[in-house]
């Protein structure tokens, strides 16, 4: 009997592992609620509208490539990711609506009347209960507002078909019916405005041709499917941005027991970044797995 209720629990203990989610890092796609997004050193929160791990209020965003992936209805200002002045930062760290008033990040409901406010006032609609700006565009985060994304630019919808409907430096992609002009690679961008070069060596910066070494960063290549700048194996890094460590590998981020080798430990004890994936007491890295260490004595 003994036996079998510990089978139950153990059973309840993995099933409520899974209904948890996955972990996720900086700017991965996320499902609100279930997924829990990891960092090093900031605090993430995996954002209802956008649906990928962002920054949380309040933390910095001053590494390449960070400056926007702030939570909706922030911004990066002073190096730290800062609520519009309609939003306040609630204690996960997401930018809420200081008000009631149904404007971007409010709730709404496809059965009520807020599905109405949403579609026809502020360029907004009701998206999976929450109201986000319409298509063509984005949000103003001093109002809680949308205005228009500039025709041709980042952001904007257009036509396949039509090679003129993005500017130079984006192009028209996307499923039929839902293209949008999206910066060239090589290239990044906010909606609404002209995509530039990605800064030379960084992920998604242009590059030669593989294996050319020096073009790219430290564990980066230049890719032969894009020639373009991307991380090695075991690394992560986003557009803009270094590559480093990946979430569960040694010396990348961690939460609780995520560590993907058999012998490493989240560790948040100096001189390591909190939350990092460390080889456990007796054990040292070697050629990126933790290994025995044996001290021989004559």
């Amino acid at each position: 009997m003994e036996f079998r209720s510990l089978l139950i629990s153990l059973l309840l203990v993995f099933l409520s592992q899974e209904v948890q989610g996955a972990y996720k890092q900086i700017n991965e796609v996320c499902v609100a609620g279930t997924d829990t997004c990891v960092h090093g050193t900031l605090s993430l929160a995996c954002d209802p509208v956008a649906a990928v791990c962002l920054i949380q209020a309040g933390q910095g965003c001053s590494a390449d490539g960070y400056a926007n992936l702030c939570v909706s209805g922030a911004d990066c200002t002073d190096n730290l990711c800062t609520c519009g002045a309609v939003y306040a930062a609630n204690d996960g760290g997401l930018c809420e609506l200081k008000d009631s008033t149904a404007l971007h990040g409010g709730a709404c409901s496809d059965t009520s009347d807020s599905e109405k406010f949403c579609a026809e006032s502020s360029n907004l609609r009701c998206v999976n209960e929450i109201c986000v700006c319409d298509v063509d565009f984005k949000l103003d985060i001093t109002t809680g507002a949308c205005k228009a994304i500039t025709v041709k630019t980042f952001g904007h919808s257009c036509d396949s078909n039509d090679t003129s409907s993005c500017d130079a430096t984006t192009m028209c992609a996307g499923d039929a019916g839902s293209e949008m002009c999206v910066c060239t690679a090589g290239k990044t961008g906010t909606p609404g405005n002209v995509c530039e070069n990605v800064t030379p060596t960084k992920v998604g910066a242009a590059c030669t041709a593989e294996g050319t070494g020096g073009e790219c960063g430290a564990h980066a290549t230049c890719s032969a499917t894009n020639v373009l700048c991307e991380c090695k194996a075991n690394y992560y890094g986003v557009t803009g941005g270094d590559c480093s460590p990946a979430l569960g590998k040694l010396g990348g981020a961690c939460k609780g027991t995520n560590c993907d080798d058999p012998h490493a430990e989240c560790s948040s004890a100096a001189p390591t970044p909190p939350n990092t994936c460390v080889c456990a007491n007796n054990y040292l890295e070697s050629a990126g797995v933790c290994g025995k260490f044996l001290l021989y004595m004559k």
